[in-house]
């Protein structure tokens, strides 16, 4: 799936977290069509007549032009289903000034903008409840000892083993830091792999209804490289894994995607 798609297909999460988007402008400066993605956010609330289609689809791009006294228009929204659509709108000058007095307000970029990938997987990965919980009884935990360990003036072997407690707190917040990075690496190998089963069937419905068809070596060419890609991607994210002390034991693919749902769901 490419970039335009991905963001098509998730306009319902980036909406959902508008607030969030807004408040951090690394991510609110991701491109979304043609405009940062907090641009898009901020019309779709400011002026949510204008900046939806009369079916209440988000606009994403329009502009037009007068000539000899005709009008033309061009405007995109997203449908529901996540696909781009091309619409001509009898209020579209309403909907373009609208748009550019929202558009001119973002002219600051920072220096680091993420990209809409790196949006969609902050959105999905952090926040887990499982490792949040987990993490916070912890922490409960190591403040009672903590309390326990100034009220009584323990020895020092005590102070070691709150010591040792303070580890485990960090082993625990970097586990929480690579359960979202292997999280991160599935979603690019499964783009990988939507992408080269795509080919495949292009492939071999090509080959099976027009043999002799001149595009069947390029095709074949395609298929390969991204199947070079997958095993690529997945040599390399077993070699990473295995060699961190929070994954442990040497793990293949299946076992690395296994431990992801277990712990992220």
């Amino acid at each position: 799936m490419n970039t335009l798609n991905l963001f098509y297909k998730n306009i319902r999460l980036l909406v959902a977290n508008r607030e969030r988007i807004l408040s951090d402008s690394r991510m609110a400066y991701a491109p979304g069509y043609l405009s940062p993605l907090g641009a898009l956010l901020q019309w779709w609330k400011e002026y949510p007549k204008e900046s939806h289609d009369e079916d209440g689809n988000p606009l994403i791009y329009v502009t037009g032009n007068c000539m000899s006294g005709s009008v033309a228009s061009t405007c995109r929204v997203v449908t529901p289903d996540g696909k781009m659509q091309k619409k001509s709108l009898g209020y579209w000058r309403k909907s373009l000034d609208t748009f550019n007095n929202v558009r001119r307000q973002w002219r600051n970029p920072p220096e680091n903008p993420v990209t809409i990938e790196d949006v969609i997987v902050e959105l999905t990965t952090t926040g887990n409840q499982w490792l949040d919980g987990y993490i916070g009884r912890l922490r409960t935990d190591l403040h009672e000892a903590h309390v326990a360990l100034l009220d009584k003036d323990e020895d020092i072997d005590n102070l070691r083993s709150f010591i040792n407690a303070l580890r485990i707190e960090r082993i625990r917040d970097n586990a929480y830091v690579c359960l979202d990075a292997l999280k991160q690496d599935f979603n690019q190998l499964d783009i990988l792999i939507n992408a080269l089963n795509r080919a495949k069937n292009d492939y071999y419905n090509e080959k099976k209804h027009n043999p002799h068809s001149p595009y069947l070596a390029e095709m074949k060419a395609v298929k390969e490289d991204l199947s070079t890609l997958v095993r690529a991607k997945e040599k390399d994210m077993t070699e990473r894994y295995n060699c961190n002390a929070f994954i442990g034991l040497s793990l293949t693919i299946d076992e690395l995607r296994g431990a992801l749902h277990y712990h992220i769901g």
